[in-house]
């Protein structure tokens, strides 16, 4: 179980699922739950790749926000250096993830445990939305006589396609990204003042974005990193020549950017989060499950060990900016679950629990928010 019953009850009493519940309702057209289709936002057809885009109505890109716990891996959830990129069956020629792979995590999302009843009808009308999506697009594909590859944004975490699909995939951005791309070419090498230097026989060319100590790298939106800081990047899987790991916005309880190479422990099954199309994610509450740690894979015809762009401002980014959870004191004499309990407890005092140090991992961290990320 991704997350315990005792945790979710405690989301549930200290009023974490109905803050979350009423901001996302308030936020109107602004989120998935409650926009349409057709009229909050209309498909498109891009001319350069004939792939479906979606647009607000005054043609900006369509941003909305969504809810939900993140699902296990045999979900479909992906946290891993390979992402989702395919390497092709076995037989077939290796391809390795190279500088123009189009690596991504993947964040599988489902119903939170314990939600009460506002929080659930938000987010099966999230599924009801995207549902709306994909069956105006098969009704036209049914009148042309079209066929349209479609990666579907529901899905059923068994794989039963006769079942209700009750899972929402999300694929983040891009997880690698070359630094020099858009700056006019190689750059150039200059010279620098070599008298304060001392040969203390390291090397820092491997990561850009570091501190001047040469101590962990510092955390800033856009930032490039040395991909080896993923514990499952090495091998013949791997051919980066000049992509480098992207820092993308992800922010953890504190508001503070989330090193990439721990999204398999911050972004864990159970964790509880709310983003704006995977563009940027926050986590709203930990989990208490375990961390799967990703292994280094292996290529297609061998036993497989791998586990299981800036945004702009509009209405769904700005009501995703001012998103904020407030806990509540638990009432320590409570039985049953009702639904009427986060209210109950709405006038009581912040609970005070803290967030969990982690060992690994310890980075100091800076945003400057520079709004400079690459994307493919």
């Amino acid at each position: 179980m991704p997350v315990s019953a005792t945790l979710a009850q405690e989301r549930f009493s200290t009023g974490i699922y109905q803050d979350a519940a009423e901001q996302l309702k308030s936020m109107g057209r602004a989120s998935l739950a409650v926009a349409e289709y057709g009229t909050d936002f209309l498909r498109t057809t891009e001319g350069w790749s004939g792939n479906y885009a979606y647009k607000e109505d005054n043609g900006a890109e369509f941003r909305t926000n969504i809810i939900g716990q993140i699902a296990p891996v045999s979900a479909g959830t992906i946290i891993a250096a390979k992402g989702n990129h395919y390497a092709g069956r076995a037989g077939d020629p290796f391809r390795p993830v190279d500088d123009e792979s189009k690596v991504k995590d993947v964040l599988v999302l489902e119903l939170p445990l314990l939600a009460p009843d506002l929080l659930c009808a938000l987010f099966y009308n999230q599924i009801g939305s995207l549902n709306a999506v994909r069956e105006s697009d098969e009704m036209e594909e049914r009148t042309q006589g079209s066929r349209v590859s479609v990666r579907d944004w529901v899905r059923n975490a068994a794989g039963d396609e006769n079942s209700s699909k009750d899972h929402i995939v999300l694929h983040m951005l891009a997880k690698y990204g070359n630094p020099n791309k858009g700056k006019g070419g190689t750059k150039r090498v200059t010279k620098r003042s070599i008298s304060d230097f001392k040969d203390n026989g390291s090397s820092s060319s491997t990561v850009s974005s570091t501190s001047d100590g040469g101590e962990d790298p510092v955390l800033r939106s856009g930032g490039f990193y040395d991909p080896h800081l993923n514990p499952d990047f090495g091998g013949a899987y791997f051919n980066l020549v000049n992509n480098k790991l992207l820092q993308l916005d992800v922010r953890g309880l504190d508001n503070e950017l989330v090193a990439p190479w721990t999204f398999h422990d911050t972004l864990k099954p159970g964790t509880l989060v709310y983003q704006i199309n995977a563009h940027s994610v926050r986590i709203l509450d930990e989990s208490d499950g375990d961390a799967i740690v990703p292994v280094m894979p292996s290529i297609p015809n061998q036993a497989d060990s791998s586990p299981k762009e800036t945004v702009h401002a509009g209405p769904a980014s700005n009501a995703f900016t001012s998103f904020s959870i407030k806990r509540r004191k638990l009432n320590t004499g409570q039985g049953k679950l009702s639904e009427g309990q986060g209210d109950a407890n709405k006038d009581s005092l912040t609970a005070t629990r803290k967030l969990k140090k982690k060992e690994a991992g310890k980075t100091k961290r800076k945003d400057d928010d520079e709004t400079n990320a690459m994307h493919e």
